[in-house]
């Protein structure tokens, strides 16, 4: 567990992400073990890694959970970039031998690019959307079909304010998203991730007030929904699905607008993580709500000949 009590004098000014806090990779981290590495230069907390590590046939090997974009090494503020590489290279070192090694960093850590030898990095791509102005300045920013869409939706009677930290959301509600989701995803379990994993999230962030699945109706009908979590700082966009037959509402659209009305009256994040997209349809809809690229850097090594012909026989036959 992330003991931030004895964290927080070292680490100042830091807000740990709400995706690497214990409940949220316990109920993801299924099959393997999550842990932490410390590195201290007397006694002083300079850095922290966060792992998960599991097995297959034998073979250790380190990888990405579910649903957690970002993991690996964080550093104490106003460190230099020597010290900075000096505990990389000291915790990398710490890491058990694996067959296979997979992490995505946090965004700040690109700086630290010349220090992954004889790994393989490849750059990837994030949105971030800004919600310090105001939601009349956020909604001038949007482009100009999304704005109307909006507006039609509301003169139709549609709410984009009903729901609030107290409610919890209903089973029905669930499985709605749910299959949405799969509708335009496949089977959740070839991500990664169960239908019951999923649930127990869900019902777990809403639990704690950092989380909320975000359901947007045309009148009683659920055409689309999010389920975003969040710390003091940034939230994060997880998952989202929409309902095919109502394309023409912009489902989409209302929906992370909707998430956007909800973080700005019930939290006091800054920014939301779209959490980035290979699908160029839906980059091009998050840079249309004003919403800013960043990268950030996936990081492999595939040192095990044996573990890396398994990989690619497990991706051969899920491309079937």
């Amino acid at each position: 567990m992330i003991d931030q009590k004895s964290i927080a004098p070292y680490f100042k000014n830091v807000v740990f992400p709400v995706i690497w806090e214990d409940w949220f990779l316990n109920i993801l981290c299924e099959g393997g073990k999550w842990k932490l590495l410390e590195y201290r230069e007397n006694k002083e907390l300079l850095g922290l890694w966060l792992y998960w590590q599991k097995k297959k046939l034998g073979l250790t090997y380190i990888t990405m959970p579910p649903a957690v974009k970002y993991m690996g090494p964080l550093f104490k503020p106003a460190l230099s970039q020597a010290q900075k590489e000096k505990a990389y290279d000291y915790m990398s070192l710490m890491l058990p031998s694996s067959s296979y090694y997979v992490q995505q960093f946090l965004p700040e850590i690109d700086s630290l690019k010349s220090v992954f030898s004889g790994d393989k990095t490849v750059q990837r791509t994030t949105f971030i959307w800004d919600l310090s102005p105001t939601m009349d300045e956020l909604h001038q920013a949007l482009d100009g079909n999304y704005r109307r869409a909006i507006r039609k939706y509301e003169e139709s009677g549609g709410k984009l304010d009903d729901q609030n930290l107290k409610q919890k959301s209903t089973k029905a509600e669930i499985d709605a998203f749910i299959e949405m989701l799969v509708s335009s995803m496949g089977p959740l379990e070839e991500h990664g991730i169960s239908e019951i994993q999923l649930t127990k999230l869900i019902k777990a962030a809403e639990s704690r007030s950092k989380g909320k699945l975000i359901v947007c109706r045309n009148h009683v009908e659920i055409i689309g929904a999010s389920f975003i979590v969040w710390d003091k700082k940034r939230a994060y966009y997880l998952f989202a699905g929409n309902h095919k037959d109502h394309r023409k509402l912009y489902p989409g659209v209302l929906t992370v607008w909707k998430t956007a009305l909800f973080l700005k009256e019930h939290t006091t994040v800054k920014d939301l993580d779209l959490y980035g997209s290979s699908i160029e349809s839906i980059a091009k809809v998050w840079k249309k709500i004003g919403a800013i690229k960043q990268d950030y850097l996936l990081v492999e090594n595939h040192p095990n000949r044996l573990f890396r012909l398994m990989q690619w026989g497990k991706n051969k036959w899920l491309r079937k």
